[in-house]
């Protein structure tokens, strides 16, 4: 048969160069392939069929499939071979739990012989717990005195040590102060009462409260400056051999610090270095190591000055910042060794007055005999420091420590434990001592040489000089015979230090006792 397009005849074996003789190639093979599937889905029902009946046997329907094949045999097939995977299926679950029930079998032989060894052990532990608690109180209390003892005897060498460290340190600060030359000397005054002088290295340690009185000089203030270097080099030295931390900061001179100062001790101790007071630098943190690496912009705390270079009213008048900044780093100083004082058990400073003498402080602490003044037992609602002598408590040691809890409250029961009344109350009293040395009291014999002296006379300007003359002098007699009975009392004066003579005992009518 020829194609309708390109007229060729049909073949199997020809080219194909249409679409028509490519459709009419495939025709034959979708037929078989329909054929076959139909065959397939007909034998499907066929089985379908025979599986599905019960009994093929007695059944009269048709008992065969296509090809002649027979379909009971088929369904006595299929359902041996159910039965053989039945078979099957249970044989493999019965050997499951045999396994299952063998590996209970040992799991339970495992536990009876734990069990078992446990029950032996704890058998043991039981005839062990028996035979240690045979007479247990017996040897709990030997053993007890046992360690009590050695608690003693370590004890008692601790305490032994400490006392050898209280000794050695109480020699330290002595020997210190002697020879720093801290001296006393008792004199007799006009009145005959004592009066007791302190000084180290030859120069006078003044109360606080005299300090305007006694540095009228340039003289006076140059040796109060370097007893006030001597003190604080020696209480610097006595700190270190007692292992106390003072409460305000002193910085001892240095490269580029010529003279100590002292920190107020909400300032003191926070590693930071400041300039000398005065010097015109500046340090900035951020140019150590340790500033630039923690960038702290906070301001450089001011130290307090603990020298002076001209006269105290000169000072007041001239700087008035530089005299406040020095009356409150003598008070600072006067504070620490006070505070220092009442750390190592003198009990007598309790007022502000008390602090001012800081001569006479440290005397009692370094040089007075402890038992005198310091060996007492203290005190402190249900804590009790004993024998509270020098060098006793220290931070250097954990033995009375002076951070614990009995010196704590040893020193909160203090009344001084701020600086800042100590400060207000000096810096009041300096300022009405400065302000009342321009006023001096003068007996009769000073009124009478006063008026007798020439340049004491009132000096008349102006027409009838003569008159008035006679006028003056007319009133001079007059007031020489009232002067006794009404004219003794305040006189203003120029300059204290000009008539310093006149206003001053001398030194002849005192006498040194002892």
């Amino acid at each position: 048969m020829e194609c309708s397009v390109c007229s060729k005849p049909g073949s199997s074996d020809a080219a194909l160069v249409c679409t028509s003789c490519a459709r009419a190639s495939l025709y034959p093979l979708r037929v078989g392939h329909a054929t076959i599937l139909l065959q397939k889905a007909r034998l499907g029902e066929q089985i379908d069929h025979v599986l599905s009946r019960p009994n093929l046997n007695s059944s009269s329907e048709e008992t065969t499939l296509l090809d002649g094949i027979d379909t009971g045999a088929v369904a006595k097939g299929a359902e041996l071979e159910r039965i053989q995977d039945e078979q099957a299926a249970s044989e493999d679950r019965i050997t499951l739990i045999l396994e299952q029930s063998e590996l209970l079998r040992k799991h339970i032989e495992d536990a009876k012989k734990e069990i078992a060894e446990r029950k032996s052990v704890l058998n043991q532990r039981r005839s062990d717990l028996a035979s240690v608690s045979h007479e247990i109180g017996a040897r709990r209390a030997n053993t007890i005195g046992t360690v009590q003892r050695g608690i003693q005897k370590t004890g008692h060498r601790h305490e032994k040590v400490h006392a050898q460290i209280i000794h050695a340190r109480a020699s330290l600060c002595q020997e210190a102060a002697g020879l720093a030359g801290l001296k006393q000397r008792r004199r007799k005054t006009k009145d005959g009462s004592v009066r007791e002088d302190h000084t180290i290295g030859g120069h006078a340690l003044l109360d606080l409260r005299e300090l305007n009185a006694r540095i009228t000089k340039m003289d006076h203030a140059n040796n109060f400056t370097a007893a006030l270097v001597q003190t604080v080099r020696l209480l610097m030295l006595c700190s270190h051999y007692l292992h106390v931390r003072l409460p305000a900061e002193i910085t001892l001179p240095h490269k580029d610090y010529p003279l100590p100062t002292i920190f107020h001790p909400q300032s003191s101790y926070t590693g930071r270095e400041t300039p000398f007071p005065g010097s015109g630098t500046s340090h900035s943190s951020g140019n150590t190591p340790d500033g630039s690496r923690t960038l702290d912009q906070r301001p450089l705390p001011k130290p307090r000055t603990l020298f002076i270079d001209r006269e105290m009213s000169r000072l007041a008048k001239e700087d008035s910042a530089a005299y406040s900044m020095f009356i409150e780093g003598v008070s600072l100083l006067a504070w620490d060794i006070a505070w220092l004082c009442r750390s190592q058990g003198m009990s007598t400073i309790n007022t502000w007055e008390d602090v001012c003498p800081f001569g006479c402080n440290l005397w009692q602490l370094f040089t007075t005999s402890p038992r005198s003044v310091l060996g007492k037992d203290v005190e402190l609602g249900n804590f009790t420091l004993p024998n509270l002598t020098l060098g006793h408590l220290s931070h250097g040691t954990s033995h009375s420590f002076l951070g614990a809890s009995d010196a704590e409250m040893h020193m909160r029961s203090w009344g001084l434990r701020s600086p800042i009344k100590t400060l207000d109350r000096v810096r009041a009293h300096l300022q009405a001592d400065l302000s009342r040395l321009e006023w001096e009291v003068l007996d009769d014999k000073e009124w009478d040489e006063a008026a007798q002296r020439e340049d004491e006379q009132a000096v008349l300007i102006g027409a009838s000089r003569k008159a008035k003359t006679e006028e003056a002098e007319s009133k001079t007699l007059a007031e020489k015979d009232g002067k006794a009975r009404s004219l003794a009392g305040w006189m203003k004066v120029r300059s204290r230090s000009d008539d310093a003579g006149s206003t001053t005992s001398k030194p002849g009518t005192e006498t040194e006792a002892g």
